[in-house]
């Protein structure tokens, strides 16, 4: 803030100025500290995090530049086994760490570099990912808020009056702006509601204000509510010391906070807790899965997406990173409340290619033929993907292959303890045999106890997944910007396909739904009576009658004849190969590709995902294209609409 005034001396500033000999009158400029601060708290998005097990080992470091990806991508796809990541990313022995790297570019931020932002906790990001937008916001919301003395003469700041920096000057309303200009940003920003640009007396509050940013990771691996109680500990233990220390003379108002991705799901989580919710001024989401996505279920049956499926070669080296394969990514994501969270929420909506406007809430869809040649089509959930989805263990179509959960054995280590070798004791040999014939009678468990236990465990997961979906479904903060991107040059998933062109014994949705390899025929519960039909048997007429089609009798896995029908079911990631006796296995293949008529997004969530937030109560919503979901926060367009949405949530102060 510029001071044209005699120098006054105050405890806690200092000013550097020419000195002139008192006859000289020429005033001079001073920069006083801010007087308020409000710290932007950015939270990344799932496996943005860097994480660190109890033993101190740097067990999810995500590489930064393409030779220490390269390398990472080695190491995980030869050395790091499906036991290895299970034990590793374990989420009750691990947790976020600082150590990371940060690579601040010298003097790109005035007085501020690796140990200032160490403080500010960017050590918990993935660098690559988020480092530049880090950057941007520092730099322009406080050091360079203002255009340097040498720009402001070039730029003739007389002419405008505007003396704001160049980011801002392409969204404030300054008089130099055109029409042209504000129809390109409009463009650019795709506002779902009504636009104005930020005013010269807005952008000018901002003098007076601080907005150090800082940077909270979570444990990912952890429910997301667990990782917001995280974040509000830390947002007290951390920030709050940390802003006295760079601020000691301003005072601080509130937090705003701005996600990317699974972030946007731990703050909806956050802003319910009554001991902070009081400290947030408003939140800016960004790509967020906001009614999560099916992307999750799609990368369970067929590992972690590469360049066959994105077209992007860094895709190459993150398949490899991440778990190239089903058997290598379920022992981590499917061990994970958190990863799992993002899963389709039970108010998902999406849209099919044979009416794109319409919304629908089916986003599997299972595609086969009868004996007729007619395409069977059954999709789903019809009502709630828990009951109809993610908690049945025993479709074809199943989310998860349980057997890929427990790699080292731990799941069932746990609910089958093995007993204890019985020490050599002396005393009461009545009772030393008591106790040894207790531990002959500890029976060791069948196949069928550990597969159980493994249900269980999953079960026991979706549960805490439940719970959590149906708490922030409908979580938004009232003072809430948002932005994500609808492009169809980053398809997403917005659906599921199973589909084969072979014939089946099926006649039925549901008939392909329960499909074990041989006809599902329907019971007596299910038969109703057909209409009455004409009984020409007495000279023509019609006895009035109803004539009731036999009822049959169901088939299942269990108990019929067909037992084994799943015991190939999972040989090949993408694909479901179901035995049948006497005839040639089914196979479905899963569409990898996604659906170029409804899958417009950012590359991983979908943009039917993403328009959630398109409520009554948001403030603005952006639709901003051009960029991948890992690189949002590269994308100027997008950096330039968060520096607009703090702008605007700070004069709500």
């Amino acid at each position: 803030m510029a001071i044209d005034k005699a120098p006054q001396k105050q405890k806690g500033d200092s000013f550097e100025s020419t000195t002139t000999p008192t006859s000289n009158e020429t005033l001079t400029h001073a920069v006083l500290g801010p007087k308020y601060v409000i710290p932007i708290i950015f939270i990344p998005g799932i496996m943005g995090s860097n994480i660190m097990n109890d033993k101190g080992k740097k067990v999810w470091f995500p590489p930064n530049g393409l030779l220490a990806g390269a390398g990472a991508a080695f190491y995980g796809k030869f050395f790091r086994s499906a036991k290895t990541r299970q034990t590793e990313l374990d989420p009750k022995t691990t947790s976020v760490s600082n150590e990371g790297d940060i690579n601040i570019k010298k003097k790109a931020i005035k007085r501020f570099g690796e140990k200032e932002a160490r403080a500010r906790g960017w050590g918990t990001v993935y660098w690559d990912g988020y480092g530049e937008g880090l950057v941007f916001l520092e730099k322009f919301l406080n050091s360079q808020l203002i255009r340097s003395q040498a720009a402001n003469n070039s730029h003739n700041e007389d002419r405008d009056g505007f003396a704001g920096s160049e980011p801002w000057q392409h969204i404030t309303e300054i008089p130099e702006s055109t029409a042209q200009q504000k129809d390109e940003l409009k463009q650019l920003f795709n506002p779902a509601k009504v636009f104005e640009f930020l005013k010269k007396e807005e952008f000018e509050k901002l003098a007076d204000y601080a907005f150090p940013v800082f940077a909270l990771g979570y444990n990912w691996l952890q429910c997301n509510s667990v990782s917001a109680k995280s974040v509000k500990v830390r947002l007290n233990s951390m920030v709050k010391p940390q802003i006295a220390k760079e601020f000691p003379k301003a005072t601080f108002k509130k937090y705003i906070i701005v996600t990317h991705s699974m972030g946007g799901l731990v703050t909806r989580a956050l802003i319910q807790d009554a001991e902070v919710a009081g400290d947030i001024l408003g939140v800016v989401h960004g790509v967020m899965p906001a009614s999560g996505a099916p992307t999750v279920y799609k990368r369970l049956a067929n590992g972690w997406d590469g360049k066959e499926v994105t077209g992007n070669f860094v895709d190459s080296i993150a398949k490899h990173v991440f778990g190239a394969t089903s058997a290598k990514l379920t022992p981590v994501l499917g061990n994970a409340p958190g990863g799992l969270e993002l899963l389709p929420f039970p108010n998902f909506m999406t849209t099919h290619d044979d009416n794109p406007t319409v919304k629908v809430k089916p986003w599997l869809k299972l595609i086969a033929k009868n004996k007729n040649g007619k395409t069977i089509t059954a999709t789903l959930p019809k009502s709630d993907p828990y009951s109809e989805i993610y908690y049945r263990t025993d479709t074809w179509w199943r989310m998860i292959n349980t057997d890929f959960l427990d790699p080292n054995q731990s799941i069932r280590n746990e609910a089958f303890p093995k007993p204890e070798k019985m020490p050599v004791e002396f005393g009461n040999i009545a009772e030393v045999k008591a106790k040894q014939e207790a531990n002959k009678e500890v029976k060791k468990p069948t196949k069928s106890d550990l597969d159980l236990s493994l249900q269980d465990a999953l079960i026991k997961n979706l549960g805490v997944v439940q719970d959590f979906q149906g708490a922030i479904s409908d979580s938004y903060h009232d003072n809430c910007y948002s932005h994500y991107g609808n492009d169809t040059k980053y398809l997403a998933f917005s659906e599921v396909v199973w589909e084969t062109d072979q014939i089946l014994e099926i006649e039925t949705e549901d008939d392909l739904i329960e499909y074990t390899g041989i006809a599902r025929l329907t019971t007596a519960k299910n038969t109703t009576p057909d209409k009455t039909l004409e009984d020409t048997s007495s000279g023509g007429e019609t006895t009035g009658q109803p004539i009731q089609k036999m009822s049959n009798l169901i088939f299942t896995a269990s108990g019929s004849s067909n037992d084994g029908w799943d015991k190939e079911l999972f040989n090949e990631d993408g694909e479901r190969r179901i035995k049948r006796e006497g005839k040639e296995d089914v196979i479905f293949k899963l569409r990898v590709a996604p659906n170029p008529a409804t899958g417009a997004g950012d590359g991983t969530v979908c943009h039917q995902s993403a328009q959630d937030v398109l409520r009554d109560k948001i403030l603005q919503v952006f639709e901003i294209n051009g960029y991948d979901h890992a690189n949002s926060y590269k994308n100027p367009n997008v950096l330039h609409s968060v520096l607009f949405s703090v702008a605007k949530l700070m004069n709500k102060v």
